[in-house]
């Protein structure tokens, strides 16, 4: 680098500091400058042109950019196999039966039709404990005695049995 001294040269020495700082590409003027917008360009003080817009160009445009994305979305969804009736029906609810103009069937229950078949299937339930009892065939050693001991007998089992249609062999004195 080159030294100068203060006695000589002053002016020459400057110019060539000056020079040499020019040549540093980071002091360099950039190659690529931001681009001044509307707000930048006032500020600097320069006068800025208003562009004309044609509303009528910018809708023509706006309507050919519309109808090129329509027909590319018309392309891309595909188009079914088949037009026919499905084989699967939707199952059809309230709202679509009252589109069709057919009334759907009450949702609500009566308490009353509730409380009926409630005592229906009591019944039926009854019925069939019963038919399967009658089914089941007791073993022998699980049936009422035929022979009843007079030890465990009591006067009130001794009425029971003798009201009853089965007379198992009891002792002269409860007959």
């Amino acid at each position: 680098m080159f030294v100068c001294s203060r006695s000589s040269h002053f002016a020459v020495c400057a110019q060539f500091f000056v020079s040499s700082l020019q040549n540093v590409a980071s002091l360099a003027e950039p190659s690529v400058a931001p681009r001044q917008n509307r707000a930048a360009l006032l500020r600097m003080g320069v006068a800025v042109d208003e562009p004309v817009r044609n509303v009528a160009e910018t809708a023509a445009r706006n309507r050919a950019r519309d109808l090129a994305e329509r027909e590319q979305r018309r392309k891309s969804i595909a188009l079914p196999q088949s037009l026919s009736n499905p084989d699967v029906h939707p199952r059809q609810n309230r709202a679509a039966l009252l589109r069709l103009g057919q009334v759907p069937a009450p949702k609500g229950r009566n308490p009353r039709d509730v409380a009926e078949q409630a005592i229906i299937n009591k019944e039926k339930e009854a019925a069939e404990r019963l038919a399967k009892r009658k089914s089941v065939a007791l073993p022998a050693s699980l049936a009422a005695p035929a022979i009843v001991s007079l030890f465990r007998m009591t006067p009130r089992l001794a009425l029971t049995y003798k009201d009853s249609s089965s007379k198992p062999c009891l002792h002269a004195s409860y007959r």
